[in-house]
Order: structure tokens, then C-alpha cells, then sequence
């Protein structure tokens, strides 16, 4: 996955009522994948097979009913990424947000060799992370 991946609607429910539609297993059977486990606390186990037969494992990262749920997966042969869900209440109903965008690690410098000419230093100078 490139870049951030996000997509909301507005349905014509209570914000508690929109929490259950993103958070029960057996909701998010109907438009997120036709299996689905999530164990909705911090450390919480996902797991979401997709029509394809592709399964996604990861860990909840944050649940704050009926607002906000962030959990971390990884697709089998794929790169890990984060998706949060939000609930906001809107006029007429709540609006959902679900958005998923790649896991960017730091990249840490380990054994880099910097050479400068002898005559600034006394040969090269080795910067380790």
C-alpha cells in the first residue's frame, strides 16, 4: 500500500447505533469482508478474511466508544498498515469514516562511513545508530 486510503458516509442512525455497525463482528460481515473476529480492547486480536479468501491478522490500538477504533494488520504476502474508524454525530445521523494507510518505520543508519580527506581527520569516521 502507497498512500492513504479513505472513504466516509453518513447514515441515517444515532452515533451509538453507527458504533455498533463498525464494531460488531457480525455487522461488519455484511460490508467489510464475510469473516470477521475482533476483540474490541486495547491489544485485542483482529482477524478478517476477505471474499478472496485473503486473511489479515493484526492488534486493536485504541478503542474510545462510540467514537474512534484503530487497530494494526498485515494482509499475508503484504506491508502492514493502520486503520481507524470514526464515528461523528452529524445532523441527520452519524457520519463513519474509515481510513487505512501504511506502517512507516524509521530507517536507522547502522555502520555508516563517512571518508574525509587525512588532512581534516585521522581517517574515516564511523557513525553508528
Amino acid at each position: 500500500m502507497a498512500d492513504e486510503v479513505e472513504r466516509e458516509i453518513t447514515v441515517p442512525v444515532p452515533p451509538d447505533e453507527a458504533w455498533t455497525l463498525v464494531t460488531d463482528a457480525e455487522e461488519l460481515q455484511r460490508w467489510l469482508a464475510p469473516e470477521v473476529e475482533i476483540d474490541l480492547r486495547d491489544g485485542g486480536e483482529v482477524r478478517i478474511v476477505g471474499d478472496d479468501g485473503d486473511e489479515r491478522r493484526g492488534t486493536v490500538e485504541l478503542v474510545e466508544p462510540p467514537r474512534r477504533l484503530r487497530f494494526a494488520w498485515t494482509a499475508p504476502d503484504g506491508d502492514p498498515s493502520i486503520v481507524e474508524i470514526s464515528v461523528d454525530p452529524e445532523e441527520d445521523g452519524s457520519r463513519i469514516r474509515v481510513s487505512e494507510r501504511p506502517v512507516v518505520e524509521p530507517v536507522a543508519a547502522i555502520g555508516v562511513v563517512l571518508e574525509f580527506p587525512v588532512s581534516r581527520t585521522r581517517g574515516p569516521l564511523a557513525l553508528a545508530a
